[in-house]
């Protein structure tokens, strides 16, 4: 039988167990620290381990809710305290948020039904569908996942004003472009 590990020695074990072979179990305790240290505001050191864990999911083909929480944490702990670490990131973890929130279908919807009626559509799709889904599938909520997605978004705009990458501000626009159909009202900040 292991022994538990302390909650301020994951790190620094599952480093070892990561770049000694048992990168499955290095994740895993990385993955535990990354998160109390994002929930904890220590944003720069957050990223390390988040990146480490991002980075062996992919290689394991790993796309759950999971990995779509750690993608929203290293782009907003990027956006931060690292900029570049955020850009690597952005633009699979906007295209994620994007689907799960409905935005990827009121995108396509809205070349026939326009913006007010294809993102209501959308929207209402994605919920019915995670209403739907077992419990145990369902992961993040539909309307959760859009603010998050708006708070990742503005944040990208953010930093790409920043580094006046006007083509980045340009890319920034198309991901927040369905929120215009609020205008006038407080959705429509976002965009």
């Amino acid at each position: 039988a292991t022994e538990p590990i302390p909650e301020d020695r994951e790190a620094e074990v599952g480093w070892h167990f990561l770049r000694g072979g048992d990168r499955d179990r290095g994740a895993e305790l990385l993955e535990r620290a990354s998160r109390r240290l994002f929930a904890a505001q220590a944003m720069r050191d957050a990223l390390a381990p988040l990146e480490a864990v991002i980075e062996h999911y992919k290689t394991r083909g790993v796309k759950s809710y999971a990995y779509l929480e750690l993608l929203y944490m290293i782009v907003m702990a990027g956006a931060i305290s690292e900029r570049e670490v955020a850009l690597r990131y952005m633009d699979e973890t906007l295209k994620a948020y994007q689907r799960e929130a409905g935005i990827t279908l009121a995108i396509r919807l809205g070349k026939v039904f326009g913006r007010h009626v294809s993102l209501f559509l959308a929207v209402t799709t994605s919920v019915i569908r995670w209403f739907f889904t077992p419990r145990k599938s369902r992961g993040i909520s539909p309307l959760y996942t859009l603010s998050r997605y708006l708070m990742m978004a503005a944040h990208a705009s953010y930093i790409h004003y920043a580094t006046n990458d006007i083509e980045g501000i340009r890319k920034s626009l198309l991901w927040i472009a369905p929120m215009n159909a609020f205008k006038g009202r407080a959705p429509h900040g976002a965009y």
